[in-house]
Protein backbone atom coordinates (compact mmCIF):
# COMPACT_ATOMS: atom_id res chain seq x y z
CA UNK A 1 0.00 0.00 0.00
CA UNK A 2 3.06 2.11 0.46
CA UNK A 3 3.76 2.16 -3.37
CA UNK A 4 0.39 1.82 -4.66
CA UNK A 5 -1.65 3.51 -2.29
CA UNK A 6 -4.11 3.90 -4.52
CA UNK A 7 -4.54 -0.08 -5.96
CA UNK A 8 -8.16 -0.70 -5.26
CA UNK A 9 -7.50 -4.44 -5.59
CA UNK A 10 -5.28 -4.50 -2.65
CA UNK A 11 -7.08 -2.37 -0.17
CA UNK A 12 -9.93 -4.73 -1.09
CA UNK A 13 -7.54 -7.68 -0.19
CA UNK A 14 -6.52 -6.10 2.85
CA UNK A 15 -10.08 -5.39 4.18
CA UNK A 16 -10.95 -9.27 3.73
CA UNK A 17 -7.96 -10.19 5.74
CA UNK A 18 -9.47 -8.10 8.53
CA UNK A 19 -12.86 -8.83 7.83
CA UNK A 20 -11.44 -12.70 8.06
CA UNK A 21 -10.05 -11.44 11.82
CA UNK A 22 -13.57 -10.47 12.16
CA UNK A 23 -12.58 -6.76 12.89
CA UNK A 24 -15.30 -5.64 10.56
CA UNK A 25 -14.46 -2.35 11.64
CA UNK A 26 -11.09 -2.28 10.46
CA UNK A 27 -12.15 -3.77 7.20
CA UNK A 28 -14.48 -1.61 6.63
CA UNK A 29 -12.15 1.28 5.99
CA UNK A 30 -10.05 -0.46 3.29
CA UNK A 31 -13.93 -1.36 1.41
CA UNK A 32 -14.30 2.23 1.88
CA UNK A 33 -11.34 3.90 0.92
CA UNK A 34 -11.17 1.58 -2.24
CA UNK A 35 -15.15 2.15 -2.93
CA UNK A 36 -14.04 6.02 -2.81
CA UNK A 37 -11.40 5.62 -5.45
CA UNK A 38 -13.57 3.21 -7.38
CA UNK A 39 -17.46 3.64 -6.40
CA UNK A 40 -18.74 1.06 -9.11
CA UNK A 41 -15.81 -1.56 -8.02
CA UNK A 42 -18.34 -4.32 -7.46
CA UNK A 43 -16.01 -6.27 -4.80
CA UNK A 44 -15.49 -3.68 -2.66
CA UNK A 45 -19.36 -2.66 -2.68
CA UNK A 46 -20.15 -6.53 -2.08
CA UNK A 47 -17.82 -7.03 0.74
CA UNK A 48 -19.53 -3.89 2.56
CA UNK A 49 -22.80 -5.33 2.18
CA UNK A 50 -21.71 -8.21 3.69
CA UNK A 51 -20.63 -6.60 6.64
CA UNK A 52 -23.90 -4.58 6.85
CA UNK A 53 -25.94 -7.68 6.37
CA UNK A 54 -24.03 -9.23 9.58
CA UNK A 55 -24.78 -6.02 11.08
CA UNK A 56 -28.42 -5.87 10.53
CA UNK A 57 -27.57 -2.17 8.71
CA UNK A 58 -29.90 -3.49 5.96
CA UNK A 59 -30.46 0.11 4.35
CA UNK A 60 -26.43 0.28 3.98
CA UNK A 61 -26.49 -3.05 2.78
CA UNK A 62 -29.04 -2.16 -0.11
CA UNK A 63 -27.22 1.20 -0.73
CA UNK A 64 -24.05 -0.90 -1.06
CA UNK A 65 -25.80 -3.23 -3.47
CA UNK A 66 -27.40 -0.70 -5.19
CA UNK A 67 -24.16 0.39 -6.90
CA UNK A 68 -23.65 -3.21 -8.05
CA UNK A 69 -24.90 -3.39 -11.85
CA UNK A 70 -28.08 -5.35 -12.40
CA UNK A 71 -26.42 -7.78 -14.61
CA UNK A 72 -24.05 -9.24 -11.93
CA UNK A 73 -23.33 -12.85 -12.03
CA UNK A 74 -21.97 -12.62 -8.90
CA UNK A 75 -22.96 -15.36 -6.39
CA UNK A 76 -22.45 -13.08 -3.55
CA UNK A 77 -24.46 -10.65 -4.85
CA UNK A 78 -26.73 -12.89 -5.87
CA UNK A 79 -27.22 -14.64 -2.28
CA UNK A 80 -27.16 -10.92 -0.26
CA UNK A 81 -29.39 -8.99 -2.43
CA UNK A 82 -32.94 -11.45 -1.37
CA UNK A 83 -31.45 -11.67 2.20
CA UNK A 84 -31.30 -7.60 2.10
CA UNK A 85 -34.74 -7.42 0.21
CA UNK A 86 -36.60 -10.00 2.49
CA UNK A 87 -35.84 -7.82 5.64
CA UNK A 88 -36.84 -4.30 4.15
CA UNK A 89 -39.56 -5.78 2.52
CA UNK A 90 -40.71 -6.95 6.15
CA UNK A 91 -39.99 -3.55 7.87
CA UNK A 92 -42.98 -1.23 6.61
CA UNK A 93 -42.12 1.30 9.51
CA UNK A 94 -38.61 0.85 10.92
CA UNK A 95 -35.74 1.65 7.86
CA UNK A 96 -38.06 3.16 4.89
CA UNK A 97 -34.73 4.61 3.34
CA UNK A 98 -35.90 2.48 0.15
CA UNK A 99 -39.91 2.86 0.57
CA UNK A 100 -40.45 2.34 -3.26
CA UNK A 101 -38.15 -0.76 -3.88
CA UNK A 102 -39.65 -1.89 -0.37
CA UNK A 103 -42.95 -1.51 -1.33
CA UNK A 104 -42.65 -2.61 -4.90
CA UNK A 105 -41.14 -5.50 -3.86
CA UNK A 106 -43.92 -6.30 -1.10
CA UNK A 107 -46.75 -6.10 -3.52
CA UNK A 108 -44.94 -8.75 -5.53
CA UNK A 109 -45.32 -11.34 -2.36
CA UNK A 110 -42.28 -13.32 -3.01
CA UNK A 111 -41.94 -16.63 -1.42
CA UNK A 112 -38.81 -17.40 -2.26
CA UNK A 113 -35.24 -16.24 -2.95
CA UNK A 114 -35.54 -16.08 -6.64
CA UNK A 115 -39.34 -14.08 -6.34
CA UNK A 116 -37.44 -11.26 -4.84
CA UNK A 117 -34.71 -11.21 -7.32
CA UNK A 118 -36.99 -11.37 -9.83
CA UNK A 119 -38.98 -8.54 -8.20
CA UNK A 120 -36.14 -6.13 -7.54
CA UNK A 121 -34.86 -7.20 -11.05
CA UNK A 122 -38.38 -5.76 -12.67
CA UNK A 123 -38.17 -2.76 -10.59
CA UNK A 124 -34.71 -1.67 -11.70
CA UNK A 125 -35.68 -2.44 -14.91
CA UNK A 126 -38.87 -0.44 -14.79
CA UNK A 127 -36.70 2.86 -13.92
CA UNK A 128 -34.06 2.30 -16.52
Amino acid sequence: LKIHPYNIVTLNHVGNLYKQKEDYEEAMKYYQKATEISVKYEAAQLNKAEIYVQQKNWGEAMRSLLIVSIDSKNEKYLGLLPVVLQQLAGQQGNDRRYPVISDYVRARNPKTANDYLRAYFDYRRSIL
